[in-house]
């Protein structure tokens, strides 16, 4: 079974810092691993991700999907 830990990566793009939460397999969560990362809506893969933080929570792959998908909770639940 293939474990995910949610994990805070960043990135530099000239002078911008990008940075985004992800659950990402358990043999990557390495701090200050440089890692891809594929897009949900485009599926593009984009390079020079650094694995900034690591989540102590450990979940498995159906986990992940059904996680993947609090974000839609969370909007309905906040927007006025």
């Amino acid at each position: 079974m293939i474990y995910y830990r949610q994990c805070l990566m960043k990135r530099k793009i000239n002078d911008n810092v990008q940075a985004v939460t992800s659950w990402i397999p358990e043999k990557y969560a390495i701090k200050d691993k440089v890692i891809k990362l594929q897009s949900r809506e485009t599926k593009e893969w984009s390079d020079g991700w650094i694995v900034t933080m690591i989540g102590i929570k450990r979940i498995d792959e159906k986990q992940v999907v059904v996680r993947s998908q609090d974000y839609k909770k969370t909007r309905k639940a906040s927007d006025i």
